[in-house]
């Protein structure tokens, strides 16, 4: 089974970010958009593993768990490697970005230790909007119009399932992992 971790985002976060993406993301061509249900906040890749390794792995997430909330705020439009030349599009993470990143990381080394290849790229919180599928896009005046798209509370985090489809992946959880419990 293809495995990740992410910080599902609420419905009045994904109807924004879909409105305007709705919006601008027919104007560029070559893309690929993400179905709306699927937007989250990856916070790592983990790919194929067994059934029992996902159990493993499932279990030791429970220690990755943060203590307490925080807020998260979701605004403004880039892509990687850069805004100019685009393969992925992306609504940035503003506030809630450095404790992602630590959450992010913290989990990259746990897993390391459970065999799960470490990331090579430094961890940037985003919401993956659309990938594009030939050339790059510049997303540059997109960026400028420093969209806001909501400030929602983090809960925890989510182990999904990836299933890919020739319409798209399809989501489902493994496991959820909330503050507090």
């Amino acid at each position: 089974m293809r495995l990740f971790v992410g910080v599902p985002l609420p419905a009045d976060v994904r109807e924004k970010l879909w409105a305007f993406w709705g919006v601008h993301g027919k104007k560029l061509e070559n893309t690929r958009s993400v179905a709306p249900e699927n937007y989250h906040i990856t916070l790592k890749f983990i790919g194929e593993v067994s059934e029992e390794r996902a159990k493993n792995i499932a279990n030791v997430l429970e220690s990755a768990v943060p203590e307490t909330r925080f807020k998260i705020r979701v605004a403004g439009i880039g892509g990687f490697p850069a805004s100019s030349k685009a393969k992925v599009i992306w609504a940035g993470v503003l506030e809630g970005s450095q404790e992602l990143t630590a959450l992010g990381e913290y989990i990259d080394r746990l897993l390391g230790s459970q065999g799960v290849p470490k990331e090579t790229k430094a961890f940037h919180p985003h919401v993956t909007l659309a990938r594009v599928k030939r050339g790059v896009a510049d997303v540059t005046s997109l960026a400028r119009q420093r969209p806001e798209f909501g400030t929602f509370e983090f809960q925890g985090f989510t182990l999904y399932q990836s299933t890919l489809t020739p319409e798209g992946p399809i989501y489902k959880s493994v496991r959820d992992y909330e503050v507090g419990k």
